[in-house]
């Protein structure tokens, strides 16, 4: 068994002892996050997408999956998933920087320039010192 499987099993396991105290679905969940966020630094977007998606459906409510599951589907070529993923995610975590900017290239890729602006916008009016980077 490789280091990084094994790593993950142990987190898992740990995890599951602690459900009584959080709850089986945000456990399950977090599980899922966890093999997604590992998959997406191996660049491996098929795998980051279906355990991004399993979090999703283990909690809906959890809208940390939503970003990553939109980059692995815009990687995999969903790029109408994608969007919709990324925008979900932008509507309830308004302030994270990291997905509205990934959210405003895929908008210029697509040729959505006006919505690619508002989103410029939006980063440079929460973060200004991003102005040198975007320009």
């Amino acid at each position: 068994m490789s280091g990084d499987c094994r790593t993950m099993r142990y987190f898992a396991f740990g995890l599951l002892i602690i459900v009584s105290v959080f709850g089986y679905q945000r456990i399950i969940s977090d599980i899922y996050l966890f093999e997604a966020t590992h998959y997406v630094g191996k660049r491996d977007w098929p795998k980051a997408l279906a355990s991004s998606t399993g979090a999703y459906r283990s909690n809906p409510y959890g809208k940390e999956s939503s970003h990553i599951m939109g980059m692995a589907a815009i990687y995999t070529g969903d790029t109408a998933n994608g969007v919709k993923r990324l925008e979900e995610y932008a509507r309830s975590n308004p302030y994270d920087l990291i997905p509205l900017i990934n959210l405003g290239i895929v908008y210029h890729l697509t040729g959505r320039n006006e919505e690619a602006i508002q989103i410029r916008n939006r980063v440079l009016a929460i973060s200004p010192e991003y102005a040198k980077m975007i320009k």
